[in-house]
């Protein structure tokens, strides 16, 4: 804020010191005020990063194709997860029918 065209166009309608009280007061509102508006750089480097940001945004197309992706992932590893718990219990089936023999053979 220009004060000093301020002051000049308040003293010709009133007194310095109501002119010069005035302005003091403007400028204590205004200043603050003015120090929080955007300039076209920011605006400008805003636009940008909105630029970059939409470009690195995925589709709803693109997330339903990754989560049947995921999907299929967590099924087969499911399938897998079964297959070794029952190799898994089968070899402890085996090693436990193992011992019960070699106890019977040594009990008679």
């Amino acid at each position: 804020m220009d004060t000093l065209k301020a002051y000049e166009k308040l003293r010709s309608k009133f007194d310095d010191d109501t002119a010069r009280v005035m302005v003091e007061t403007l400028a204590e509102f205004v200043s603050p005020s003015l120090d929080k508006l955007a300039t076209r750089e920011d605006i400008a480097r805003l636009e940008g990063d909105i630029g970059r940001l939409e470009r690195t945004m995925a589709t709803k197309e693109e997330l339903a194709l990754v989560k049947a992706e995921l999907r299929t992932e967590i099924q087969a590893a499911k399938v897998e997860t079964i297959r070794w718990m029952m190799g898994i219990g089968f070899s402890q089936l085996l090693a436990l029918i193992g011992l019960i023999i070699a106890i019977l053979t040594r009990l008679h």
